[in-house]
């Protein structure tokens, strides 16, 4: 039911019927100022580390709020992640399909 994103103690976990997209993209460590838990300057999460190659999944979600969150997560395996993720919201009840989580 969720995208467990962990970086030692740290991270999201992403209610699947929270995530609009979940796609494999490429990055620039350098635009993020480095590997770790890094926030970009138009406000993307990247949870990354070296030798991923530059390769990962962008997800874009809402948090509770209803706001729209972007995060990437670095890895090597993108595209299966991506469509893991895919796969796992097809599976979810109709009901649960929504693009976003009710405001709170």
């Amino acid at each position: 039911g969720t995208v467990n994103i962990q970086y030692g103690l740290f991270g999201p976990k992403i209610p699947m019927a929270a995530i609009e997209s979940a796609e494999a993209t490429t990055y620039d460590w350098k635009r993020f100022g480095g590997w770790g838990i890094r926030r970009s300057v138009k406000g993307e999460w990247i949870y990354n580390m070296p030798n991923d190659g530059g390769n990962a999944v962008r997800i874009t979600w809402r948090n509770k709020k209803g706001k729209r969150v972007v995060t990437l997560v670095g890895t090597r395996e993108a595209q299966n992640v991506a469509a893991a993720i895919a796969k796992a919201q097809r599976m979810l009840p109709a009901g649960e399909q929504t693009p976003a989580l009710p405001p709170t």
